[in-house]
């Protein structure tokens, strides 16, 4: 029997979407965990996988200080450190054996937590900050998206936010150039739609925020997120970058559909 011809070109086509589809499933996302090792300067890390590139300013008594790196406290780190708020298990916080509060619980393990340092200590020739501590005056994280990775949605953890550090907030701008600015008000007010009630703040604590959709407020994907802690110490545990991916049911019906040519074929 004569082959159909436009079974080849059909089965290209359909090919072609399916790893379209395959390639945006694995690149829709990125996961920035910040575990390096206690004092590393985060910097260009994910620019490679993630297109993602990390700045930072710090608030201090004498103003703004532009050269300011974000660095790794490592949670998880046991003994004398020169902050046991960023510590999971340490002697200096209320619960000798975990988090203190928040809504992960006291047993979550973050391991590398994000901060701005408040000690001078870079270490050139192992080219680390010797002994961590956050920055009580605060300051800002920024995250540059590269063009060609779009991501819509983010999610992130926050760690040891302190009752006089409630005046924190995050600044998305879109490529559109759209810009969002959400607080710690809106997740501690009840009504607003980032509302939580399981967000506490205090020293030792930590809390997931829930993920924010950048489009819900009419930016195109995210160019810049910016988080700034307004005299407030504190550490960002992880970042979650997300779009909508392709839905499973599409991907099956695609795969459906190229056996069906391929025995068409056969």
């Amino acid at each position: 029997m004569e082959k159909s011809k436009l079974s080849q070109p059909v089965f290209t086509v359909l090919l072609g979407m399916l790893a379209l589809l395959q390639v945006q499933t694995l690149s829709a996302q990125a996961y920035l965990d910040f575990d390096f090792a206690h004092g590393t300067v985060v910097k260009d890390q994910y620019a490679d996988n993630f297109g993602v590139t990390l700045s930072a300013v710090s608030l201090r008594p004498g103003g703004i200080d532009p050269n300011t790196d974000a660095i790794v406290f490592d949670s998880e780190r046991r003994g004398t450190t020169a902050d046991a708020d960023l510590q999971r298990v340490s002697t200096g916080t209320v619960n000798p054996n975990g988090w203190d509060g928040g809504n992960l619980g006291s047993d979550y393990v973050a391991g590398g937590l994000l901060i701005l340092p408040e000690n001078d200590d870079f270490d050139s020739v192992n080219n680390v900050y010797s002994d961590p501590d956050d920055n009580a005056s605060g300051g800002e994280f920024t995250f540059s998206i590269a063009a060609g990775f779009s991501y819509t949605t983010f999610s992130t953890v926050i760690a040891d936010f302190e009752n006089d550090g409630e005046a924190w907030w995050i600044q998305a701008t879109g490529r559109n150039g759209k810009v969002v600015m959400l607080s710690y008000a809106n997740v501690t007010t009840p009504g607003h739609a980032l509302y939580d009630p399981t967000i506490e703040s205090g020293d030792n604590y930590i809390n997931r925020l829930k993920p924010i959709d950048v489009t819900d407020y009419d930016l195109d994907e995210i160019a810049e997120l910016k988080f700034t802690l307004d005299n407030s110490s504190g550490a960002i545990d992880a970042i979650f970058f997300s779009v909508p991916e392709p839905s499973t049911s599409l991907l099956s019906v695609l795969g459906a559909a190229l056996v069906l040519f391929q025995r068409r074929r056969s």
